[in-house]
């Protein structure tokens, strides 16, 4: 590993699940020696906020990791996009990093729909009940032939499925910090193979 690394995400859910991917693939000593430098920039408009962070690291010989959301053309964004986007800032700011966009650095999307490729097969049931209910907002149409409710943002489907559960007052604490308890396969696969691509960037430099 390099003698300085820095991983920046966008939030502080990202930070939960990178720590905890990191602890999965390499073991708690390694994650927590790395969890101090997971920093969250609050997206990848505000890189410029930060340049010094950057500069720190590549004057340590050290290496900075960018993983961020592709997006979508919905909310101006996509993957090839938002890459040149950032190798524009790369440029534009003078500094260095490597970067992986989610959902698996080829395809729009982002986090949230990541984590819906990552959960545990066994309650699939829950995304199937959450389709129904968007089906059913969907359905209610004013006399314009437009919609008359809000259909939830991908973030809902997510804690839909993780509310869905009875959990310990403990874990109910951790999942308002941000911490989904990826860490437990009852929820989440961090086995499955649509984390292939994201394995392997943290592998080549952790």
């Amino acid at each position: 590993m390099s003698s300085m690394l820095k991983i920046f995400v966008e939030g502080k859910g990202d930070e939960s699940f990178i720590y905890a991917y990191i602890k999965h693939l390499f073991g708690k000593d390694k994650a927590d020696f790395i969890k101090p430098n997971i920093i969250k920039t609050g997206g990848w408009t505000k890189i410029d906020l930060i340049v010094q962070q950057f500069i720190e690291t590549i004057d340590s010989n050290g290496k900075n990791l960018i993983i961020f959301d592709s997006d979508s053309v919905s909310n101006n964004g996509g993957f090839t996009k938002r890459k040149n986007e950032l190798e524009q800032k790369k440029e534009f700011l003078s500094i260095d990093f490597e970067l992986f966009l989610f959902p698996n650095n080829k395809d729009d999307g982002d986090y949230e729909f990541l984590l819906e490729n990552i959960i545990n097969q066994n309650h699939s049931v829950i995304f199937q009940c959450f389709n129904n209910y968007e089906t059913c907002l969907k359905a209610h149409k004013d006399d314009e032939g437009k919609n008359i409710y809000n259909l939830p943002i991908r973030k809902s489907k997510i804690f839909a499925y993780i509310d869905a559960f009875n959990f310990s007052r403990k874990q109910k604490e951790e999942i308002k910090k941000g911490n989904l308890l990826f860490d437990d396969s009852a929820y989440w696969d961090l086995n499955c193979q649509y984390l292939i691509d994201l394995k392997k960037f943290l592998e080549k430099y952790i």
